[in-house]
């Protein structure tokens, strides 16, 4: 991974391959997250610092660092995700002849892009898949608009099961238990929520991509048509200042904080979450809302489109449109006994879809099969 705090996608699957005789290696720039899971001993961990926009001289220092390091291990597979990780991460497993080299596919960062820029991430994108053995797509949708945008041999990428990159543990993401109110409603005072207000949260990294500016005109309308709510957003501010605007002349009704670890209490406290995101690879935060019996309002964005069931589970609404946003959340906020059925299907669906332990185990036999079959 690029950054330390993506090794959290992974999920459980590292520690489950090491359980299973595999001997894994993890890889990002230096951080806590990395520093964590060495001391849980069931993997070896390389630190290659990597920025994550383009660098020239800093790209060449992590591309010889990979070189490095995968000349010591001698890995029989590489697994890749993030794009610059990816792009690196291939060119060095291709340079050295990794018998599997997966590009496990998150998203599309080329989707919301234009001009230039487009023209070079779409480049830099068949640079990696084509040093790639396979390609993973965490969603149908994400597959669909890969071949789309002609980036792959189709012969060469996949989706395991029903998609996502770790699933969702549903012991951890639930709903509230009886017990929790007092704590709950402790932890809504201590970030500045308000009682008895209905709560929209907005979680993740807040950045243009994430549809930050288009929720906001979205909550404005809400005000000016009288419908009480409040925000609650959690996660890195990557919107390159607007965030800070928000919560300057929005705290009354507005509460950022940045990354917490206990995210799950914090999906508890909401009446809806909200993704009106433009791009994804498939939305993590949607289905841990939906295990915790919170319905979600998203897009028809690539990978988004995949995380709900419209009108059974959430409501999805046009990507880039404040219009359709706002009369989705009018519609759940005003509509209790509607929200409450969205939210009884929401969980069970995900479970069904997106268990942890049944995307694990779709991991475990890919890779298991992908080494049997090698020559």
């Amino acid at each position: 991974m690029t950054a330390d705090y993506s090794i959290n996608l992974l999920g459980e699957i590292p520690r489950l391959l090491a359980e299973n005789g595999w001997h894994v290696h993890l890889i990002s720039s230096p951080g806590p997250e990395l520093d964590s899971e060495r001391e849980k001993g069931y993997a070896s961990c390389h630190y290659i610092p990597m920025a994550r926009n383009p660098s020239i001289l800093p790209d060449l220092w992590a591309l010889i660092g990979w070189v490095r390091v995968l000349r010591t291990i001698r890995p029989t597979v590489v697994s890749v995700g993030t794009p610059k990780a990816a792009l690196l991460g291939l060119l060095a497993s291709w340079a050295l002849r990794v018998p599997h080299r997966v590009y496990l596919l998150r998203g599309l960062r080329l989707e919301t892009a234009t001009g230039v820029s487009r023209v070079a991430l779409a480049a830099l994108e068949r640079i990696a898949s084509s040093c790639a053995t396979e390609v993973i797509a965490v969603s149908a949708s994400l597959k669909t608009a890969y071949l789309k945008e002609k980036l792959v041999d189709k012969r060469k990428v996949i989706v395991l099961g029903g998609g996502s990159s770790k699933g969702v543990d549903g012991k951890i993401y639930r709903p509230a238990a009886k017990n929790e109110s007092d704590s709950l409603l402790a932890l809504a005072e201590s970030i500045g929520l308000l009682p008895g207000v209905p709560v929209i949260g907005v979680f993740g990294r807040q950045a243009v991509d994430k549809g930050l500016e288009i929720f906001v005109t979205a909550s404005d309308e809400l005000l000016l048509a009288g419908i009480e709510h409040q925000v609650l957003m959690v996660g890195d501010d990557e919107s390159l200042g607007r965030l800070g605007n928000i919560s300057s002349f929005r705290t009354d009704r507005f509460v950022v904080i940045s990354r917490v670890h206990d995210l799950q209490r914090y999906y508890r406290l909401l009446t809806i979450l909200c993704l009106p995101t433009l791009r994804e690879g498939l939305p993590n935060v949607a289905l841990e809302a939906q295990a915790s019996s919170v319905p979600v309002i998203t897009t028809d964005a690539t990978g988004a489109i995949d995380s709900v069931e419209n009108r059974v589970t959430g409501l999805v609404v046009a990507k880039g449109s404040s219009d359709d946003l706002v009369a989705a959340l009018k519609c759940l906020l005003q509509d209790e006994p509607y929200r409450a059925q969205l939210a009884a299907k929401a969980r069970p669906w995900v479970l069904r879809n997106f268990d942890a332990k049944h995307v694990s185990d779709n991991n475990l036999k890919y890779f298991s099969d992908l080494v049997s079959k090698s020559p």
